[in-house]
């Protein structure tokens, strides 16, 4: 690199790779703050808006019913709060197979790595 002079060339493609990685991982920072935001007010919202329809419809709100309904919303809560961290997964899982798929139908190289390098070194085979 340095004897061909590509120094600066190499630091800008690399500056440029980094400053669309930090982009990349600040989306996803944010993303993350938001869906913690939602994983911890959603059940109280459920409970609210659950209670509030319920009422709504006409119906009367009584002690065993609420207790009910809370201890059956408590008993989704946890899977509500790993439905987006399972998703998130599933489509990392879903990527890694396609790059997998992708390199493994690719065709064969004809040439060696270690040819390459020793024809790029001014070296014969």
């Amino acid at each position: 690199v340095k004897a061909y002079g590509w120094e600066l060339a190499f630091e800008r493609e690399a500056l440029k790779l980094r400053h669309h990685e930090t982009y990349c991982i600040r989306v996803s920072a944010m993303i993350m703050a938001t869906v913690v935001v939602v994983i911890i007010s959603a059940p109280v919202v459920l409970a609210i808006v659950t209670f509030s329809i319920y009422v709504a419809v006409g119906n009367e709100l009584r002690a065993s019913t609420v207790f009910t309904a809370l201890s059956l919303l408590n008993l989704i809560r946890f899977p509500m709060a790993f439905l987006p961290f399972g998703v998130s997964e599933m489509l990392k899982i879903a990527v890694s197979l396609g790059r997998l798929q992708t390199l493994l139908e690719a065709e064969e190289s004809t040439r060696s790595a270690q040819a390459a390098s020793t024809d790029e070194a001014g070296g014969s085979p």
